[in-house]
């Protein structure tokens, strides 16, 4: 089993989505695209809608944050009301809902005290 859990953002423009794939999964044979490939490293974990491995950078910080929002907006965004899987109610529309013209509005280690830096270690999620 695939467990997936999804949360609204707090202004309701973005989903944070968990994913949980038991670790017997074939993973490194099946999985591709916006989860990237389960094999612990970040090479090939970034790609194009139609699998085209893109460049991922190689510093951390790079790999999230600003550059991360980028290429998932480019590569990822949903453009077409058709390609959605959320249905609108009477007077809803898909139009202007997709949130693709936002700004990253994220911080950036690198731009914050040394001491809380050092508190997230490894974790820049």
């Amino acid at each position: 089993d695939v467990d997936v859990r999804v949360s609204r953002g707090t202004f309701g423009c973005f989903l944070d989505v968990h994913v949980s794939v038991p670790g017997d999964y074939r993973a490194d044979e099946t999985l591709a695209g916006l989860l990237g490939r389960r094999d612990g490293g970040p090479d090939g974990d970034w790609s194009g809608r139609d699998g085209t491995p893109l460049p991922v950078p190689g510093d951390r910080y790079e790999r999230r944050g600003e550059t991360a929002y980028d290429y998932c907006v480019e590569n990822w965004g949903i453009r077409d009301g058709d390609e959605s899987v959320f249905v609108h109610g009477p007077g809803e529309s898909f139009e202007g809902a997709d949130g693709l013209d936002a700004r990253y509005d994220g911080h950036d280690l690198r731009d914050v005290p040394e001491e809380l830096a050092l508190l997230c270690g490894d974790d820049l999620a």
